[in-house]
């Protein structure tokens, strides 16, 4: 097969794009919902089955590839083709010649059959990546079983025979397979390719794939949603299995490893710098290139690649503890692949909330169930410690945030994995979620705006469309809502503010303050969240008898000292705008300016004005990203309603 630039460009975007899961497809057969409470995959009486594309590849030459790979199987698994190897018979064949078919007692039984790639080794080194011992398998997993019309709870014990001989019979003739079947063979080398982006996604590699994946459009191809069912069923024992395709790999960052001759064996034998393929001899010892030192690494590497592909499946089936022993099985060999560590924390998390659900329908108390929280935060920073660019990790990192309702970490980790991969789509929706928690509908829709202009037929896209609806109409319902009445009588103020937000008296102002320096008690404080400081509106009201309405003139005169008193006081001062505009009737000074504190770019604006024998100060403080949402909803509103009636005589 001749691989593609569309193939390759398609690779990288679902490897930078969706770093979270790979590239593949399943056909899977529709489930009513009363079957799916019970457990099972798909209803018996089905039709038609749902085609599912992952990491974006839908409507790519490369998805059609996956998808004609999985029908290949099912067609063959199901007895519609035959075989052009020996050896290799049809799963119906399987079940009705092995006379061990009938010793479970399950009278119902669903399976899986996946084609998955044994990838032993995906080697990052500094500006390399080295793939190694590829190998093409079929994975099998028993998902659903009836014993006497009861589900089995426990399918960890459940073995069937015909399933595992048609696995492992494809396995082990994959390469026969490949060489007659053209689709097998093209699935094998987008494999390869599919490694090979996910290992540049992830190395230490200065070049910029941004541009090529944004700008480069390749030949579309369309790709099903839907297609007929086509099983045949054991009558006996009511067996049905799905399949697919998951192009996984298992990615290792070696650290001590040294591919410096490999990589200067590429660079010179490169004929002139416009060149964009040559040929080279590569010599090998014991399959590595010559002169490449890669560190041994114990363990069987082929059980490695199974087992990361059996702990997703588990964890996607929301069996965690499963899950969480098939990881600690990969990480006791291979301590360094950030995907096995990512899956273990994930799984713990979603394990923690599982059991606190069902502690609290027990009644219950769920303060044991969330100890080993901490456990999945800290493998996850461990994680980020060995390698700053994993963005996977800060995704699983603010999901476990945002399930504990710490938003302001679960923005901050969100925001980091969409720095290092701006086009990472799970990460702005899970952004988008947690801005809605808050109540922060605007940001959210641009974040569910952002992923729609990423990718349009996936089902975070279909997701964050749905999420997209609800917040805008919340943002409608806001901005038909009444604003809320609030008056300080002694201080001769009254203002209007938006229903969602906070009016704290002086003395709450004063309670809440928490070192924060105030230029006096008489302070309003108006704010989604009083226990922010780094997020809020003040106004702030300095006594100064004799005082009247002070001139334009004299604010513009203002501005040189005010910009070094806030040069002084804020740390990377940056001064944005200024200027002189009417408030409460009077002339008022306005300057805006940005700071950085704590490791976050804060924007400032406030507005000075004299009225009344007092100076009014009125600031509104916001991190860089949040601070026009903050302006639009909030500021903007107080200012413009902001009266100071005149003292009666």
């Amino acid at each position: 097969m001749v691989l593609t630039l569309d193939d390759w460009v398609t690779a990288l975007r679902a490897a930078i794009i969706h770093p979270e899961e790979d590239p593949g497809v399943t056909i899977d057969p529709i489930v009513s919902d009363t079957d799916k409470k019970k457990g099972m995959f798909a209803s018996l009486n089905a039709a038609t089955q749902r085609v599912r594309f992952f990491a974006g590849v839908e409507n790519t030459h490369f998805g059609e590839i996956c998808y004609e790979a999985d029908w290949w199987m099912k067609l063959l698994a199901a007895g519609k083709i035959q075989s052009p190897v020996n050896g290799v018979r049809s799963f119906i064949d399987l079940i009705y010649e092995d006379n061990d078919a009938h010793r479970m007692s399950t009278t119902l039984l669903q399976t899986r059959f996946w084609f998955y790639p044994v990838i032993n080794r995906v080697n990052l080194f500094d500006k390399m990546v080295l793939l190694q011992d590829f190998q093409m398998g079929v994975f099998t997993q028993v998902m659903y079983a009836e014993d006497h019309g009861r589900p089995v709870l426990n399918l960890s014990h459940e073995y069937d025979g015909p399933s595992d001989k048609f696995a492992s019979s494809l396995t082990k003739s994959f390469g026969e397979l490949a060489e007659a079947q053209d689709v097998l063979a093209s699935l094998r080398e987008l494999t390869r390719l599919s490694a090979l982006a996910k290992g540049c996604a992830r190395s230490s590699c200065s070049y910029n794939f941004d541009d090529l994946i944004s700008h480069y459009h390749g030949i579309k191809v369309t790709t099903p949603t839907n297609k007929e069912v086509v099983v045949q069923r054991d009558l006996n024992r009511g067996l049905e299995y799905r399949g697919g395709v998951e192009l996984k790999s298992l990615t290792l960052r070696l650290q001590k490893g040294d591919a410096s001759a490999l990589r200067e064996l590429v660079l010179k034998s490169r004929p002139s710098k416009e060149a964009l393929s040559w040929n080279f001899i590569v010599k090998l010892q014991n399959g590595i290139p010559e002169g490449v030192n890669i560190p041994p690494q114990t363990g069987n590497p082929n059980e490695m690649a199974q087992l990361l592909a059996q702990g997703s499946f588990l964890y996607i089936n929301n069996r965690f503890d499963d899950a969480i022993k098939c990881c600690d099985s990969l990480l006791k060999d291979f301590p360094n692949c950030d995907d096995a560590s990512c899956l273990k924390a994930a799984s713990i998390r979603e394990g923690c909330i599982t059991k606190a659900g069902e502690s609290i329908q027990a009644g219950k108390s769920i303060k044991d169930d969330f100890k080993q929280v901490q456990a999945s935060t800290e493998i996850l920073e461990q994680v980020v410690k060995r390698d700053p660019k994993c963005v996977q990790a800060f995704l699983q990192l603010g999901v476990t945030h945002r399930a504990f309702r710490l938003q302001t970490n679960a923005i901050a980790d969100f925001r980091t994995a969409i720095k290092l991969s701006p086009d990472f789509a799970a990460a702005h929706y899970m952004l988008g979620l947690t801005w809605k928690d808050i109540g922060n509908y605007t940001n959210a829709a641009d974040c569910f705006r952002t992923v729609l202009s990423i990718e349009s037929d996936t089902e975070t896209a279909k997701d964050a469309a749905e999420q997209l609806a609800i917040v805008q109409g919340s943002l409608k319902n806001v901005a038909k809502g009444a604003l809320k009445d609030y008056a300080l009588q002694d201080q001769g103020l009254s203002l209007r503010y938006p229903s969602d937000w906070l009016a704290m008296t002086p003395q709450e102002v004063l309670k809440r303050a928490r070192g924060n320096q105030l230029l006096t008690p008489a302070c309003v404080l108006v704010v989604a969240n009083p226990d922010n400081w780094d997020e809020n509106l003040t106004i702030q009201i300095t006594r100064v008898p004799g005082q009247g309405p002070v001139s334009r003139q004299y604010l513009e005169s203002l501005v040189p000292g005010v910009r070094q008193e806030m040069a002084g006081r804020l740390q990377d001062f940056q001064e944005v705008s200024h200027a002189v505009i009417d408030v409460a009737g009077v002339p008022a000074l306005r300057f805006d300016c940005s700071s950085s504190a704590w490791g976050k770019r804060q924007r400032q604006r406030s507005i000075v004005f004299v009225k009344q024998e007092k100076i009014f100060t009125i600031t509104c403080t916001a991190i860089e990203g949040d601070f026009n949402d903050a302006d639009t909803k909030s500021f903007q509103p107080i200012v413009e309603t902001l009266q100071i009636p005149a003292r009666q005589p």
